[in-house]
């Protein structure tokens, strides 16, 4: 604020006196001054308005300029006063002082000396009010830094540090916008009420090219900006959109919404850009945060999967010294009982149990032969491009007679725009296969039994660029979720249900199954360069997600691995 445009009470008792103040602050240049005739007016005008300052007369009638001093002290704190007088004295000056006055000049006085003494007062007035404001200004981005600071998820936080921000500057609505995880979109990172975290906006937001490039948009309702609306109620009519920097990149922007179409003046932007600093710097911590965790599972995937295939191949040398040690012994034993059986003159009870040491040596034959082809790795030939659709309606018919049985509805809830990925069918129809067959034991094990048994299962596209784990897969991909109303799984469990040989099938003290349905899953998806996760909540079921990436990238992959872990058809 401009010193001449200070608020001045003169107050005097003599006419003369007040036409002389009016003149000479008037060729001052100062436009807002009052004249009380007395110390009654005075404090009738203190009472009704607010004044910057206070130049009175110490000696008059009914009530003198020690009451109006007086008054001032008790109702206007931050009002300051001058006091003039025809009698000067030592005690009056001091009496005046005690009273508040921040100066004291006699009568007569010179034009210049009262001109410079009331600049002086209220360039102190200006100086101690600018003091105060920024000692405030500093409590309050103290407090910001304190809330903002409280939560690595600055939306948790958003709606205390707007209200604690609103004390320094007058706005309505406010914002934060940033890349999305696939780092082409914009998306909302934190707001108040609608629209919901993360809503991408249209592609006229106005995202900031200079790091100081601080934008003043005015919503004219004829040429409304797409994003604008997304962002602010329609009664918003003047929009900040300040830059988010952080290591002198843009990484988002603060946006602050007036109902009034009046302009923020400067120190409404210093306090603005003093604000967008602190939302920078949580913005950058977070997101920091968030890559940290997402570096952290994926070193969890891979040490997972490191440990897999120490299993697998720990599994596929037991696999052929089994194989070794009992496809010897069981040969020899095959191959006489074979001869005994085609003796003749053997009574039918010595030829029957013959034939049924035959039956049981290639039983164990066959499960020697299932064990290590589990175990062992098998060949991409045969890769080609697939149809998901056409692999998991092949599976849903293999356990639609189960589920039928059951009493379990199959929900299919395809996406007809699906495209194609490199592949093989068959694995994938075993990988899928394994997870209709859990889902299906799921609800099994309910009980009592849901009300609505449902396997659901919904595919979809992703888009180009979506960011995959710590993978951004360029051409997109598709997705499937395999939902059932089952028991779920518990917590526990859940960071090892794909390791072999892990199985929670067990009854009366037996286990059932070798526990390596999810895995075999796991290797499959693994293999086409995908991903499977799974959301559960014991007593209401589990959602196992699949994340396959599109033809070409899948195909390079597959080259450069060479391979795929399946096992043979029947094992679960």
């Amino acid at each position: 604020m401009r010193i001449e445009d200070s608020t001045i009470l003169v107050v005097d008792d003599e006419l003369g006196m007040r036409d002389y103040m009016g003149y000479l602050l008037g060729s001052e240049g100062y436009v807002h001054v009052v004249m009380a005739e007395g110390g009654q007016a005075a404090i009738q005008y203190l009472h009704e308005q607010s004044f910057d300052l206070v130049i009175t007369d110490l000696s008059m009638p009914t009530v003198d300029g020690f009451q109006v001093m007086e008054y001032v002290q008790q109702h206007c704190p931050d009002t300051r006063v001058i006091v003039i007088t025809a009698f000067g004295s030592m005690e009056s000056a001091m009496s005046a002082i005690r009273h508040g006055a921040v100066d004291y000049i006699t009568k007569p006085f010179d034009f210049n000396q009262m001109a410079m003494t009331v600049r002086r007062a209220l360039e102190k007035i200006r100086l101690e009010r600018e003091a105060a404001q920024r000692t405030r200004e500093i409590a309050v981005l103290g407090e910001l830094t304190r809330i903002i600071n409280s939560s690595l998820d600055v939306s948790e936080v958003w709606e205390d540090f707007i209200r604690e921000a609103q004390q320094l500057v007058n706005f309505d609505q406010a914002s934060i916008v940033g890349r999305a995880r696939d780092g082409q979109n914009l998306c909302l990172l934190a707001t108040i009420g609608s629209p919901e975290q993360g809503t991408v906006l249209p592609a006229d937001y106005p995202w900031p090219s200079r790091t100081d490039e601080l934008q003043i948009i005015h919503l004219d309702s004829a040429e409304n900006s797409a994003a604008m609306r997304v962002l602010f109620d329609d009664v918003i009519r003047t929009v900040a959109v300040i830059p988010l920097i952080s290591k002198g990149e843009v990484i988002g922007t603060l946006n602050v919404g007036r109902k009034q179409a009046e302009q923020f003046c400067e120190d409404d932007l210093y306090i603005l850009r003093q604000i967008a600093d602190q939302v920078a710097s949580a913005v950058e911590k977070a997101r920091l945060f968030r890559q940290t965790q997402e570096q952290l599972a994926e070193l969890r995937r891979t040490q997972a999967q490191l440990l897999r295939s120490a299993r697998m191949a720990a599994a596929g040398a037991l696999a052929d010294g089994v194989a070794h040690e009992l496809n010897n012994p069981l040969s020899v034993v095959l191959g006489h009982a074979q001869l005994l059986l085609s003796r003749p003159g053997l009574r039918p009870d010595e030829a029957e149990d013959l034939r049924k040491i035959v039956s049981s040596a290639r039983r164990i034959a066959d499960i020697v032969r299932r064990f290590t082809d589990f175990a062992r790795p098998s060949s991409t030939v045969g890769h080609e491009s697939t149809d998901i659709h056409l692999v998991l309606d092949e599976a849903l018919r293999l356990v639609a007679g189960q589920a039928e049985r059951d009493g379990v509805r199959i929900v299919r809830d395809f996406d007809d725009d699906l495209p194609f990925i490199f592949g093989s069918g068959s694995h994938l129809q075993q990988a899928f296969l394994n997870l209709f067959l859990n889902a299906l034991e799921a609800i099994r094990c309910m009980s009592p039994p849901p009300p609505r048994p449902e396997l659901r299962v919904t595919t979809r596209r992703l888009p180009i660029g979506m960011r995959v784990g710590t993978e951004v897969w360029k051409t997109g991909g598709v997705e499937v979720q395999v939902a059932d109303t089952g028991c779920g799984i518990p917590e526990a469990y859940l960071e090892r249900i794909f390791e072999p040989g892990f199985t929670t099938k067990v009854e009366n003290g037996t286990v059932r199954g070798l526990g390596i349905g999810l895995f075999i899953t796991y290797n499959v998806i693994e293999a086409h360069r995908g991903t499977v996760t799974v959301e559960s909540e014991v007593g209401k079921g589990s959602v196992f997600t699949v994340r396959l990436p599109r033809m070409g990238a899948v195909r390079e992959h597959l080259d450069r691995v060479g391979r795929i872990i399946v096992p043979a058809p029947g094992y679960s």
